[in-house]
C-alpha cells in the first residue's frame, strides 16, 4: 500500500477509480513549500497540473491509498512526471504522512488547461470540501 498526494485532475475519485479501479481517501491535505500551476505540457498542447517548489505556499490535495498494481497502472498515465516523495499534512496540521506525487519540469508560465480537465479539479475540490478560496485561485489559474 502506497499514499498518494493528487493534487490536479486525480483528486477527483471518479477520475483516479476510472484510472486504477476502487482507491481509500485519507481526504483533503496539504503540501508545504510548494506552488501549484498548469506549467506542464500535456500531449494535447493543454496545460496540466503541476507544482514547484516554493516556501511560504502550500497546495491543496487529496491523499489516496492505493496497492502497488496501483500505483503502476497510475504511472501509465503521467508521461513526462517524475514520481517524488512528499510529507503531506492534514489541513489543521494534527497528522502527517509520507506519500508519493508527481512533478513535471516547467514548460511555460502561460498554457492553460482544457474546461474538462479543469471540471475534474472542481469536481475533486468540491468533493473534498477544499475552502472556496482556494477553488476561486485554481480557476483564476485557469482563466488567466
Amino acid at each position: 500500500m502506497r499514499l498518494y498526494f493528487a493534487f490536479g485532475s486525480n483528486m477527483s475519485r471518479r477520475r483516479l477509480e476510472g484510472r486504477v479501479g476502487s482507491v481509500e481517501s485519507e481526504g483533503h491535505t496539504l503540501l508545504a513549500s510548494h506552488v501549484h500551476s498548469f506549467s506542464h505540457l500535456g500531449r494535447d498542447g493543454s496545460g496540466k497540473g503541476n507544482i514547484e517548489p516554493a516556501v511560504g505556499h502550500q497546495v491543496e490535495g487529496v491523499l489516496y491509498r492505493l496497492q502497488a498494481g496501483q500505483v503502476d497502472l497510475l504511472q501509465q498515465f503521467e508521461g513526462g512526471y517524475s514520481m517524488i516523495d512528499v510529507q503531506v499534512s492534514s489541513p489543521c496540521g494534527e497528522q502527517c504522512w509520507q506519500a508519493y506525487t508527481y512533478m513535471a519540469p516547467k514548460d511555460a508560465d502561460w498554457l492553460l488547461p482544457q474546461d474538462f480537465y479543469l471540471e475534474h479539479y472542481l469536481h475533486g475540490m468540491q468533493e473534498n470540501r477544499f475552502p472556496q478560496s482556494y477553488i476561486d485561485l485554481i480557476t483564476e489559474q485557469a482563466r488567466r
